[in-house]
């Protein structure tokens, strides 16, 4: 892909001290309808016990993505996320402050794996198993359903913070 030829900033590598939890959905038909009020209280866990403040990451300028991520925003009660367009101008300074990251978005992946951001992929195409496992981190990959699956994957990927 070409995102690989990326020239990133190294003044903009991420900050340990980094407390966000970059997120980037996927909207579609694989999604079942009840998608929103689970992730929802499971970003709400990840808040009061890692403290990581929610960064829904929008990918594009068309689709449902937004309403996806504003969606399960509204459902959340911990705190009030942040949305974020993400385009050439601002990709750097927000992936520089992300300290774990849940993305349906290949290049959201794989800007994480540059910038050496713990992630899980939810698998919407084999495009992104694809990714997870030509990188060695195929145990970090799910069925974007599979809720039991990323409460186990989030206490392994909670160890690399």
């Amino acid at each position: 892909d070409p995102a690989f030829m990326i020239k990133l900033n190294p003044l903009r590598s991420p900050k340990k001290s980094s407390k966000k939890l970059l997120v980037s959905l996927r909207a579609g038909s694989f999604l079942k309808p009840d998608f929103p009020e689970k992730l929802a209280p499971f970003l709400d866990r990840v808040h009061s016990q890692q403290k990581l403040q929610t960064e829904f990451l929008i990918f594009e300028t068309q689709g449902n993505d937004r309403a996806l991520s504003e969606k399960v925003a509204q459902l959340m009660t911990s705190h009030k996320p942040k949305i974020t367009s993400i385009d050439f101008g601002n990709f750097e300074t927000v992936f520089a402050t992300g300290a774990a990251a849940l993305n349906f978005r290949l290049h959201a992946n794989i800007l994480c794996f540059m910038y050496k951001i713990p992630c899980i992929g939810f698998s919407y195409e084999t495009k992104v198993k694809n990714l997870f496992k030509s990188a060695g981190k195929e145990n970090f990959v799910i069925d974007p359903n599979d809720f039991e699956a990323l409460e186990k994957k989030w206490k392994n990927l909670i160890h690399l913070l």
